[in-house]
């Protein structure tokens, strides 16, 4: 099993374990830049952590991104545009 192979299926056993619905492609979910008051890093669904994970969009996503699914939840906009500038 390749290193890659042997990460994505630890994450899809986090996925299980966290009872998270199916994930979606990018490309389906209407994966976007955001803006400050909708952005991944203001959602609900963003798990953050070093590879940008989130709940119900596959791949890492970026901070200042958003997707159809987006969910409002506790985060401070400028905070989130400043990290994401880095």
């Amino acid at each position: 099993m390749s290193m890659f192979a042997a990460e994505d299926a630890g994450l899809a056993r986090m996925d299980e374990m966290l009872g998270a619905e199916q994930k979606q492609p990018q490309s389906t979910v209407g994966y976007r830049e955001g803006t400050p008051q909708q952005s991944c890093g203001v959602c609900a669904n963003f798990l953050g952590g070093e590879d940008a994970m989130c709940r119900v969009v596959e791949g890492p996503v970026a901070m200042s991104g958003v997707c159809d699914r987006f969910e409002q939840g506790d985060g401070d906009d400028e905070q989130v545009l400043a990290a994401d500038a880095v």
